[in-house]
């Protein structure tokens, strides 16, 4: 005869945990399928909902074409009304823009008339004031003395001829071109100077010449008759301008020099 021993305490305490740990995973089980039923239920609600809607918005398409079908003269005669009346509006906006745009032609024509006037003097006061400062440094060229350094006599005498810079830049490239005449003889005229020269400014530089007389001529000239020196200084400017002098001169045999004729001493 077996006698079934009492279980000690500890594995007592573990068989209930084990009952407990059963107890609990039954319940679980048995709660689980509810849950789910009910997630069940309520996605085929939300499914049949879905389908109303979708069942009454197709109702009403399908009202709307209908009606259409059944009113569509009087559609097409709303359409053609409304379609009317915003012609007659865009038509009505339009003819006024013209007019406004129309009456204000005048005044752009006038305003474009100013503004190409108003540009035209812009433009003439800026060539005006170019003009002007060009003028203003420009060089100027004269004459500053002519006399016979040598008597005056058959053979050769000698001229001498300065010139002045009383402007504010340089004269450039500048050269003399003159004659000595007696009546409308030319007489022969030798210058030492026959390179383009320049001329800083407020500075004078003398050119001599040299006049070859025969006995004859010089016995003419002597005798009153008129003896003319004359010429042409040409040069140009810092803005590559050019400019000329033009000088003339007779010479006095009483007086044993020149002096300047009444005309062609002009500075151009």
């Amino acid at each position: 005869m077996i006698n079934n021993a009492e279980p000690r305490g500890d594995e007592r305490h573990a068989i209930g945990d084990v009952e407990q740990s059963r107890t609990f995973t039954d319940a679980t089980n048995s709660v689980m399928p509810g849950i789910q039923l009910q997630q069940a239920k309520q996605h085929r609600t939300y499914a049949k909902y879905m389908v109303r809607a979708l069942q009454a918005t197709g109702r009403g398409i399908v009202a709307a074409v209908n009606w259409v079908d059944q009113k569509g003269p009087f559609v097409t005669a709303l359409a053609t009304a409304v379609i009317a009346v915003l012609t007659g509006i865009y038509v009505h906006y339009s003819s006024a823009q013209w007019k406004a745009m129309r009456d204000q032609l005048p005044l752009l024509q006038k305003s474009a008339d100013a503004a190409d006037s108003a540009a035209r003097i812009a433009n003439r006061n800026a060539d005006d004031s170019e003009r002007f400062f060009r003028l203003q440094n420009r060089p100027f060229i004269t004459v500053s003395k002519l006399e016979q350094t040598t008597p005056l006599e058959s053979g050769d005498s000698r001229i001498s001829l300065s010139t002045h810079n009383s402007g504010r830049t340089p004269a450039l490239k500048l050269r003399i071109f003159s004659g000595v005449f007696i009546g409308n003889k030319a007489i022969k005229l030798n210058s030492a100077h026959r390179s383009e020269a320049v001329i800083a400014s407020d500075k004078e530089t003398t050119n001599t010449y040299t006049l070859s007389l025969n006995e004859t001529d010089a016995k003419v000239v002597m005798s009153g008759s008129e003896l003319v020196f004359k010429g042409t200084i040409q040069y140009t400017d810092i803005f590559k301008e050019w400019h000329s002098t033009t000088f003339c001169a007779r010479y006095f045999p009483k007086e044993k020099n020149y002096k300047y004729c009444e005309n062609r001493n002009d500075v151009e």
